[in-house]
């Protein structure tokens, strides 16, 4: 029996959720949901789904999917959640799942409550590389963890490689507090500390220095909208096992289009985790290449990607699967609890 699915949010990111669950044997696209109609209806002849809503409520209300994808824009999430919740439908909800600490806690207990499946979309959490750099750490590989070095660059307010941010209603609202929350913390912050998390142990306490840089335009205003979300930002960790980390976000670093780094470097050996532009590598020093500072490419076993996981879980009733709201929750949480924040 097929698993029928929604989406909400029909912009780039839709298009992709809806490729990689067509791929899935056993999985129907049955509706789509846009507050615009021009674009629910494009993204449903691109897509060949048969019934296309402007209403969350009424798409699950008469559809009764058993999952949904909810792909809107971060300020538009937290309703959408909530409303899949008392539909007691499994969700898969894009990054940031909300903007603060105290949703993300309200999310997670709901849907803990209701034993949904729910995760949320950490991409890197679907790559065999970031899967093989986990196991490495934790099969003592690299021996005690002293030092983490991490970034997560894109260059779209220096370049037009994401498009034209001045013209671009997808880029323009990560620019503006009041719909794209904390910046480059939401956007691209969330991800890396996931990341870091994962493969290289439980980050303790953080220090945020970031940074939203005048842009050219009078006022630092394009139309009504004020530019004020975080455009960079540095991160000093201390992690629970004691080493130290520094991370590195930005929207300006020109050359790099799409480019997260993980360097983690413990007393037996060090590993380098790099995805530039969707292409993943993995290198390892350990032994005795550790005194001739040389590196080798390690092969990774593949895992299943974010939304094959999503699929075998609910098939299962698997509600432990992870990145799940309680993860975001602990990231959300650890941000809130900054010992220092600078602007």
């Amino acid at each position: 029996m097929s698993l029928r699915i929604a989406i909400t949010g029909t912009g780039a990111i839709a298009d992709l959720h809806a490729q990689e669950l067509d791929a899935i044997r056993g999985v129907e696209l049955c509706a789509c949901c846009d507050v615009s109609h021009s674009k629910a209806r494009d993204f449903a002849l691109r897509h060949k789904i048969k019934n296309l809503y402007l209403n969350i409520e009424d798409m699950l209300q008469r559809e009764k999917p058993d999952a949904i994808i909810i792909a809107v824009p971060p300020y538009a999430q937290l309703k959408a959640c909530l409303i899949a919740i008392e539909h007691k439908v499994h969700i898969l909800c894009e990054r940031p799942l909300t903007n603060n600490s105290r949703d993300a806690a309200k999310l997670a207990r709901l849907a803990n409550e209701a034993e949904l499946v729910n995760i949320v979309s950490y991409e890197t959490r679907g790559i065999p590389e970031v899967h093989k750099a986990a196991n490495l750490v934790k099969a003592g590989r690299l021996g005690k963890i002293m030092h983490i070095e991490a970034s997560y660059l894109q260059s779209w307010l220096s370049t037009h490689t994401l498009g034209n941010w001045k013209t671009s209603e997808s880029l323009l609202w990560r620019m503006t507090q009041k719909f794209g929350g904390h910046g480059v913390i939401d956007d691209l912050g969330l991800t890396l500390l996931d990341c870091v998390d994962f493969i290289a142990g439980e980050i303790n306490t953080i220090d945020v220095s970031k940074r939203s840089f005048r842009k050219d335009v009078p006022g630092n205003r394009l139309g009504d909208t004020q530019l004020d979300a975080s455009d960079s930002a540095v991160i000093m960790a201390e992690m629970k096992g004691g080493a130290l980390g520094s991370f590195h976000l930005s929207r300006w670093a020109t050359g790099e289009i799409n480019s997260l780094r993980l360097r983690v470097y413990g007393d037996k050996g060090g590993l380098s985790l790099k995805i530039k532009d969707g292409i993943p590598s993995l290198r390892l020093c350990t032994g005795p290449d550790r005194q001739n500072g040389l590196w080798s490419e390690i092969e990774c076993p593949l895992v299943p990607n974010i939304w094959r996981s999503f699929i075998n879980a609910i098939r299962k009733h698997d509600t432990t699967l992870e990145p799940n709201f309680s993860s975001a929750y602990n990231i959300h949480k650890l941000l809130t609890s900054t010992k220092k924040e600078t602007d």
